[in-house]
């Protein structure tokens, strides 16, 4: 059985945010514990001894044997970590949520998934091993909690996989995840796509506009070798010729 950590915490009337910064500013946590079939109770808990608690080898799923000083009388709850609210910018805890638990009826719990060895696929064929899931939802007794569930990869080839209905676990646990859910697994490293070559792309040219530009041609170049006059420029002399003789005709005489 883990062993249980002891906590020794005091019972608190006085709630509200306002309450909860002047604990918080004395060394304390506010904390509620929660049971299925009774009141919660509202503690303050020693920080110091709180991060102590939860840097067991169990980490959050350690069991807590919560000392409760004040109220009615002094009293003891046998607990495990609901929640743990945390300053987003100092990780400093703010809150934490306590469950009230029996030793002997079974509980529903998150373990951690610890993979051990170097998979045959990545040491020998360049593959990249794959971690799936990183947790697994087990159901046992509080005494039957383990640390991690070890999940060896040695012989794990390219390609293959080790799901759940694969691992070999005590039989005081028992995984609530579905048998066919890929644990960890050793896949191919992606390739960058190569790219992807246009039809017609390398042949077609652009299209040159030229117009308004007119064409120039090298001094001595024959007659006939000219390019032809446009109907613009062939109207022009006869519009000239046109002028002279009004011009004649007005003229005295």
């Amino acid at each position: 059985m883990p062993e249980k950590y002891k906590l020794k915490t005091e019972e608190r009337s006085t709630i509200g945010s306002a309450e909860a910064r002047r604990l918080r500013r004395g060394g304390f946590i506010p904390a509620v514990v929660y049971g299925k079939k009774e009141a919660s109770v509202h503690l303050k808990v020693p920080r110091s001894d709180l991060e102590r608690a939860l840097r067991t080898g169990l980490g959050g799923n350690v069991i807590i044997d919560l000392e409760i000083r004040g109220g009615v009388k002094a009293h003891s709850k046998t607990v495990l970590v609901r929640e743990v609210q945390q300053d987003p910018v100092t990780g400093v805890i703010q809150h934490v949520d306590f469950d009230h638990i029996s030793l002997t009826q079974r509980i529903k719990i998150k373990v951690p998934v610890a993979v051990k060895g170097e998979a045959v696929g990545v040491v020998q064929d360049g593959g990249i091993l794959e971690r799936i899931l990183w947790e697994l939802e087990v159901e046992c007794l509080p005494a039957d909690i383990p640390e991690r569930i070890e999940v060896d990869c040695s012989l794990l080839k390219m390609g293959e996989a080790i799901h759940v209905k694969d691992l070999v676990l005590a039989s005081s646990l028992k995984v609530l995840n579905e048998p066919d859910a890929v644990v960890v697994t050793v896949v191919h490293p992606e390739k960058e796509p190569e790219p992807v070559a246009v039809e017609g792309a390398e042949t077609q040219e652009p299209e040159v506009i030229t117009k308004g530009k007119k064409e120039e041609v090298p001094e001595g170049t024959p007659a006939a070798e000219k390019p032809p006059a446009s109907a613009k420029e062939k109207a022009a002399p006869e519009k000239t010729e046109e002028k002279g003789k009004g011009e004649g005709h007005r003229g005295p005489g």
